[in-house]
């Protein structure tokens, strides 16, 4: 998502249409796009509808992609403009170099003025262009992906759709009249098994992470791997990858602090 680079990766643009899922609430299909530049660019309608839904639709960031669609089209004209000096500087070098075999150098000399003159131009639109390409990267990593056509209409989780439940008898939950203790929180739970250290976490990287020692350690760990055992019986292809990735990698995906 939002990455100027990838702009020649989808040659031929698929027809927007409603999305099929009629929960959707007439939103755009996104299948086919995903959220780059060229897209904001060309299929605003497609992009609005889905800020829409995600009622993201502020003016702010409606100007955001009427921005992007500017800033495309002007990057468009300046590498047009670049590839032309760049054109003309290849026809003028050919040119220099018969001329000088034919002893013209007067005439070659004067040719040379002109090419330097192409390549300023060249190298102007070429900065234009790499400047346009950061403002246009930092405004499309600013807008949400596009929402799956099954996602229905809604505001927040109340409205969304159940498509299947099991396990549900399984669950303990406390009847009505019990009191609230009756089943533990997994957290409580796990402070009175012990090796739970929410204040580690807390200086290590912040809220929502957990350190765990002992025997909490190991069952999350054999957990990790009977779930990774379930999955392999399924057919799907266990992979072991690095922790550390490069910037490049990271771009367009939900990586919660932003790359700098």
């Amino acid at each position: 998502r939002g990455s100027v680079r990838g702009l020649r990766m989808q040659a031929t643009a698929p027809e927007v249409v409603p999305a099929a899922n009629p929960a959707a609430a007439g939103r755009l299909s996104s299948a086919g796009y995903s959220m780059e530049s060229r897209t904001v660019a060309e299929q605003p309608d497609l992009v609005a509808s889905h800020l829409k839904a995600r009622r993201g639709d502020g003016a702010e960031t409606l100007a955001a992609v009427e921005r992007i669609g500017e800033l495309m089209r002007s990057r468009s004209d300046l590498i047009s403009k670049r590839d032309g000096a760049l054109q003309e500087r290849k026809t003028l070098s050919a040119e220099i170099g018969k001329l000088f075999k034919s002893g013209e150098a007067d005439a070659a000399n004067a040719l040379k003025a002109k090419v330097e003159a192409a390549n300023q131009v060249a190298d102007a639109a070429d900065a234009e262009v790499t400047e346009l390409e950061g403002e246009i990267t930092a405004l499309t990593e600013g807008l949400p992906n596009f929402l799956d056509d099954r996602v229905p209409d809604g505001s927040d989780e109340a409205d969304n759709e159940i498509v299947k439940e099991w396990g549900t008898e399984l669950r303990k939950v406390a009847a009505e009249g019990e009191e609230d203790g009756a089943y533990l929180w997994h957290d409580a739970l796990a402070e009175k098994c012990g090796g739970w250290d929410p204040e580690a976490s807390a200086r290590l990287s912040g809220a929502r992470f957990s350190v765990l020692r002992g025997s909490l350690a190991r069952m999350e760990r054999a957990l990790q791997q009977f779930f990774l055992d379930e999955l392999n019986a399924l057919g799907y292809t266990e992979c072991s990858v690095p922790y550390i990735v490069s910037r490049s990698s990271l771009r367009g995906t939900p990586n919660p602090n932003p790359i700098p």
